[in-house]
Formats: C-alpha cells, sequence, structure tokens
C-alpha cells in the first residue's frame, strides 16, 4: 500500500467472514485492542494473530454500519481517562472467541492518565470495508458499554424530540380529531368544545319539568305546554328538548369523553415516557458527578502545579517541590537558577538574554556540549578569533582580506562596513593606539610593515699617511668618520685596507623579516 496508516482484515478474519456468509451464522466482534508497537509504528499484516506489544483490550463501545458507506463497519472503544500513559501505534479488532479479525496502525498518539496530570477520555475508531455486512453481528452489551458526553447528549436529544412528538397534537374541530375542552354549559354555541354530562343532566331536568305541564304553555316564568325540539345546539327558551336530543346530546357528550380518555391515554404515555427520560437524565447526573469528581481530583493536581509557579511583575518562578530550589526568568531578559541550600542563599548561576554569563558558575560536566555553545554564543560578530585547523566551524569565515555580500550578513557589515574582511594571514593583531603615544598615526585595521629599533655602532684605525683619511669597506650599520684624536705618523711609509664585515647571525637567529616567537593559528571571525 501507499499509504502511511491503514486497516486491514486478517486472513484469518477473511477466513471467518467468508464462513459466517457461507452459513448465515453473522461473526461476533465484541472487543479492540490497542498496542504501542514495541515503541514503534509497525506494518500491519495479513498474517498477524496478534497485535506486536497490546498494552489494553477493552469491549467495543459502539458497532454500526457507516450510513454513507454501507460496506463499511465502523468500531469504536472509549479509553477513560484514568487509564494511559503508553503510546498508541496498533489497534486490533477481535471477535467473541479471541480471533484476531482485522489490524491497522495510526499516528503516533500518547494517552495520558490523570495520574500524570493531564487525563483524556480517548476514542478509538476503526474502520473496516466487508463484503456482506450482515455476516457481522452488530449489537453491543449496554452493560460494557463506557458512555461519551457526545453519546449522552444525543440519546437526551433524541429521547425529548420524541416526547414533543408524542404531545404536539392538534385542538379538535367539527371536522378533524384532536384535543378537545370540556364544557358544562347548556347554553354554549361553542363547536371546539365537549358538553359534560352535568350539562346533560340540565338538559334531562328541563325535559322532564316540561312533561308536568304539557297542557301549559310554558314561559321562562310559568310552567305549561311546551313545543319539543330535537335540535342540541337551540338557544330557544319556549321549547323543550326531546329525548331524541337528549339521546343525541349524551351521544356527543359520550363521543366526546371518548375523546377526553384518549387524551389521557396519550398524556398517560407521554407521562411515562417522561419519567423514563427523567430516570435516565438521573443516571446522566451520576455520570456528571463522578466527571465532577475527577474534576475536582484534576483541580488538585492542577492547585499542586500552580502552587510550584509564581508570576509576578518582574520576573516568573517555578518553584521544586520542596521550595528550596527554582528557576527564574526576569523581564530584562536574565535567567538563572536560585539555591536555597547554598551559603550566600543566592543565584547559583545565571545568563543574559545575549547568552552572557552574569552571574555564579556553572558545571562544566553537567552541561552538554557547553563549549560549542559559548563559542557560538559569546563572541559577538566580527569579532577575530584564533582557530586551530585550516577549515572555518559553520557560522565563521577566514580573515583573507576577501569581499563579502553585506545583505546576507548585515551583522558582520556592522564591524565591516566596507564588506572586506581584514587580512591576518600571516599578520600579528596589534592594540589600537587609540591616544597612549606608543604607536601613533594609527586608524582601526591599518596595516603596518616590519621594522626593528636602529642599531648604531663606531669602529676606528690609525691612517698610514699624515694628513690622510683613514678609509675602509664598510656597509650597512657602520661607516667611516675622521677622527683626529687617534691622527698620528707612523713610522712605516704604507698601510693596510681592512674590509669590516657585520654579521647578525653570528649572535641571534636571523630571518627576511623581524618577529616574535609564535604559534600559527588560523584567524576567522564570526560571520553571523
Amino acid at each position: 500500500m501507499s499509504q502511511t496508516y491503514y486497516t486491514i482484515l486478517t486472513k484469518l478474519g477473511t477466513e471467518l467472514l467468508a464462513n459466517a456468509t457461507a452459513l448465515g451464522v453473522p461473526l461476533k466482534l465484541t472487543s479492540m485492542a490497542v498496542g504501542d508497537g514495541n515503541g514503534s509504528i509497525p506494518k500491519p499484516i495479513t498474517t498477524q494473530t496478534a497485535l506486536v506489544n497490546e498494552v489494553r483490550r477493552a469491549s467495543l463501545n459502539s458497532l454500526s454500519v457507516d450510513k454513507n458507506n454501507p460496506n463499511q463497519i465502523i468500531a469504536e472503544q472509549v479509553i477513560p481517562e484514568n487509564e494511559g500513559g503508553w503510546f498508541i501505534h496498533e489497534i486490533g479488532l477481535y471477535d467473541d472467541k479471541g480471533n484476531l479479525i482485522a489490524v491497522g496502525n495510526c499516528p503516533p498518539t500518547y494517552k495520558p492518565k490523570l495520574a500524570e496530570g493531564s487525563g483524556r477520555t480517548q476514542v478509538i475508531r476503526m474502520i473496516i470495508i466487508v463484503g456482506n455486512v450482515d455476516s457481522v453481528a452488530l449489537k453491543i452489551d449496554p452493560a460494557v458499554v463506557l458512555a461519551t458526553r457526545e453519546y449522552v447528549d444525543r440519546l437526551i436529544a433524541t429521547k425529548m424530540e420524541e416526547h414533543k412528538e408524542s404531545t404536539n397534537h392538534p385542538d379538535a374541530t367539527i371536522k378533524s380529531k384532536g384535543f378537545v375542552q370540556l364544557n358544562s354549559a347548556t347554553n354554549s354555541n361553542i363547536e371546539n368544545q365537549a358538553a359534560t354530562p352535568k350539562a346533560v343532566k340540565a338538559t334531562y331536568d328541563l325535559a322532564t319539568a316540561a312533561k308536568k305541564v304539557a297542557e301549559i304553555q310554558a314561559t321562562t316564568s310559568s310552567v305549561g305546554r311546551v313545543k319539543l325540539s330535537s335540535a342540541i345546539d337551540s338557544s330557544s327558551e319556549t321549547e323543550a328538548a326531546t329525548s331524541k336530543a337528549v339521546r343525541d346530546a349524551f351521544n356527543y357528550a359520550q363521543y366526546s369523553d371518548s375523546k377526553a380518555q384518549s387524551a389521557y391515554d396519550h398524556a398517560s404515555s407521554a407521562h411515562n415516557r417522561i419519567t423514563d427520560v427523567h430516570n435516565y437524565a438521573k443516571n446522566v447526573n451520576e455520570n456528571v458527578n463522578n466527571a465532577h469528581n475527577r474534576i475536582t481530583n484534576v483541580n488538585d493536581n492542577v492547585t499542586k502545579i500552580i502552587d510550584r509557579f509564581q508570576s509576578l511583575p518582574f520576573e516568573s518562578v517555578v518553584f521544586s517541590p520542596d521550595h528550596q530550589y527554582h528557576a527564574t526568568v526576569r523581564n530584562d531578559g536574565i535567567f538563572g537558577f536560585f539555591d536555597k541550600n547554598s551559603i550566600h542563599k543566592n543565584l547559583c548561576w545565571a545568563v543574559d538574554r545575549n547568552g552572557g554569563l552574569v552571574h555564579g558558575y556553572v558545571d562544566v560536566s553537567k552541561i552538554t556540549g557547553l563549549e560549542q555553545f559559548i563559542f557560538n554564543n559569546f563572541f559577538p560578530v566580527g569579532i577575530p578569533m584564533p582557530w586551530p585547523t585550516t577549515t572555518p566551524p559553520p557560522g565563521w569565515m577566514v580573515c583573507n582580506g576577501w569581499g563579502f555580500n553585506r545583505s546576507e550578513y548585515p551583522l558582520l557589515a556592522r564591524a565591516y562596513p566596507n564588506g572586506i574582511l581584514p587580512e591576518l594571514r600571516g599578520e600579528i593583531v596589534r592594540g589600537l593606539d587609540a591616544g597612549r603615544g606608543v604607536d601613533p598615526d594609527r586608524v582601526i585595521l591599518s596595516w603596518q610593515g616590519d621594522a626593528i629599533r636602529n642599531l648604531t655602532g663606531t669602529f676606528g684605525f690609525e691612517s698610514a699617511i699624515s694628513g690622510a683619511t683613514g678609509s675602509a669597506n664598510v656597509s650597512g650599520a657602520f661607516y667611516a668618520v675622521e677622527d683626529n684624536s687617534r691622527r698620528h705618523l707612523s713610522a712605516g711609509t704604507g698601510g693596510n685596507n681592512t674590509l669590516v664585515v657585520f654579521d647578525a647571525s653570528r649572535q641571534t637567529p636571523v630571518a627576511h623579516e623581524v618577529r616574535q616567537r609564535n604559534v600559527a593559528f588560523l584567524y576567522i571571525v564570526r560571520a553571523a
């Protein structure tokens, strides 16, 4: 495969699925395991029967068919926050007999636990593709399911929506069924309310009284004969209701009563569902309380962390558990360690924002690469340094008099604005006189040739001829002058020519230049 992370069916899983399809007995997927792959991400292979290094196995939280991909089965497992302390590199899906059905790998994921100071609920999801989803039993044991908050919220929302739909009925009319309000009035014209038995009885009483005064014309103030009426919605006060009217009114009331009973039954059913939701909400509340207790434990750990940290207006401090040591970072860039057990109870050592040691000491044996760190950070850009090899380290150039790109090395250009490095090959660096008067009339980076102090001396001899100037072949520091104090007559008539030679090598080491004792290093300059 070209993918780095993927899931495959094992050879055994393929055979078991094929067998389940042939026999019509669904394969039961029941558990999922995760492993750390012994510290690396393994490549899934079909012949696997177990994970490389399994660290946890538990029952599935859910097993369902992807509604967008009918041939894909999604298996999920929830790892609670109190479990962890390992990386997840591999995942395995098992059936109810412990057979490894599918195996996959995943990007490195560290699962912390509360004891480490940071816990979270981890949902592991595995997707497998099968030819026939009916060959897999999609059943989960609710007794072992660890509900996530998303699952609980979704279930509550579903229950509330069902309850809303069960009670959201329209009002009844003379043409449609629905909820109806009862009415005991016997003289009402309302068509969307039902008469009560009280209204029927009142009508019945009127009919009974009417029989007694059948011979007398009845009025609203006297008893007498009355005209019968079978209408149940009449408002006449000079007519009496017939038995048919009473029967019709009774039937109507009975019909209304049955509708009321039906509404009552609906209300009772809704009440039972509300009770179920209430009980479920009670269980959810218990889970929330448990989560609250876990959060309290986290808060306790956070309190411990806060106890080891302090932020002041000028500096921030991180304490050791016993508060005997702490690291301090100040607003001016100074960083250092404080030791209450030291003699002076002060900073053991501190470093400024440019990397310079400003106080105390650092045990070199405890700091890896300190020498290289000092070399790279404690010398400003542009400073020449002697280097013991012919190749400079990264970020440094040879002081060979060559030019450099000032835009590419802006800090180096501050030291050498003309963009040319000093030529220090075979040269010795001398401090600038800067007004002292030892080496006057010098400017920074100016070159000076070699020289020695003046050598002087004298050489005398006697002339062989009176009044003649003595002569000799001389050179270098010697030359001839007339010295009358040493002139005198000689008994002889002739003289000798004398050749005087001055050779300093007879007494001191010589070379083609004047130099001092030295060791050859390669001068380099920090460029960035």
